[in-house]
C-alpha cells in the first residue's frame, strides 16, 4: 500500500508516529529557541501558508476513513496460478497519546478495536465464504491491538516524509492473543496522523483452521493483515 504525494512542507522536527509531506526543518536558531520549538511542535506551515503549527502531543483518535483488510489465497481445482480474496472493514475504532520526552516523541496507551462482523470481500464470492468458515465473525465479534510498551519514534531521514518504526504489543484474534511487532510508516497530511503497515497472520498461532469447502478450494495457511489508519486530535 502507498499513501498519496502531498504537498511539502518547509519543516519536520523529529517525530512521533508522525512525519510530514516535505523537507528537513532547517532553519538557522539558537540552541535553546531550536529545542523549545522541538518540544512543542511537529511542523511549521509553509511560507505561503497560514495554517498553524501543530501541537502533537496529547490524545488522537482513529478518524472515519481508515481501514483494516485481510488477504487470503486460496487454490482451485485445475487451476495452477493461486487466487485472492480481500476482505475489509472501516469499523475501526482506537486511541493514543502522544507526548514528549527527552527530545523525542513517544506513543503510550495505543489501542485498536475492529469490528470482524463487518468485514466484505471485494468479490463477495468465494473469498468471504472461506473468511467466514475459518475466523467465525459470529463467535468471535472482534480483533484487538493493544500497545504494551511506550513506542519511540525515530527521526525521519534527511528527504524522507515518513518516519518508519514498529507497533509492538498484544494482538487479540479469533479468542487467541500473540505478541507481535508490526513494521509501521507514518506521516503528517491535512492535520491527520495517517499510518500503515502490514502483518504475516499465520492462522494456526491463532487457532484457526485454514478454510476448505466442498468443491475442493482449499485456503493456503497464511494470510497477511493490512492496515492504514487515520487518526485526529481528540476534542
Amino acid at each position: 500500500m502507498s499513501l498519496p504525494t502531498g504537498k511539502a512542507f518547509t519543516a519536520l522536527i523529529g517525530v512521533g508516529v508522525l512525519a510530514a509531506y516535505g523537507s528537513i526543518y532547517t532553519l538557522v536558531i539558537e540552541p535553546q529557541e531550536r529545542e523549545r520549538l522541538a518540544s512543542e511542535t511537529l511542523l511549521a506551515a509553509d511560507s505561503d501558508s497560514t495554517e498553524s503549527v501543530i501541537d502533537l502531543r496529547g490524545d488522537w483518535e482513529i478518524a472515519s476513513g481508515s481501514q483494516i483488510s485481510y488477504r487470503l489465497r486460496h487454490h482451485i481445482p485445475n487451476i495452477t496460478v493461486p487466487m485472492e480474496s480481500v476482505g475489509k472493514t472501516q469499523a475501526v475504532e482506537g486511541e493514543m497519546t502522544v507526548e514528549y520526552q527527552r527530545g523525542n516523541y513517544v506513543i503510550s496507551d495505543l489501542s485498536v478495536e475492529v469490528d470482524m462482523t463487518k468485514v466484505v470481500d471485494d468479490a463477495g464470492t468465494q473469498g468471504l465464504a472461506l473468511y467466514s468458515q475459518s475466523l467465525e465473525p459470529d463467535r468471535y465479534p472482534s480483533a484487538t491491538f493493544s500497545g504494551d510498551t511506550p513506542i519511540i519514534v525515530p527521526r525521519p531521514q534527511v528527504g524522507s516524509d515518513t518516519v518508519a518504526f514498529y507497533f509492538e504489543g498484544a494482538l487479540t484474534a479469533h479468542g487467541i492473543t500473540r505478541q507481535v511487532s508490526i513494521p509501521v510508516q507514518a506521516r503528517l497530511s491535512d492535520r491527520q496522523i495517517e499510518a500503515e503497515g502490514s502483518l504475516l497472520f499465520p492462522m494456526a498461532d491463532f487457532g484457526i483452521t485454514p478454510p476448505t469447502s466442498s468443491d475442493e478450494i482449499s485456503a493456503e495457511p497464511n494470510g497477511t493483515l493490512e492496515f492504514r489508519l487515520l487518526l485526529e486530535k481528540a476534542g
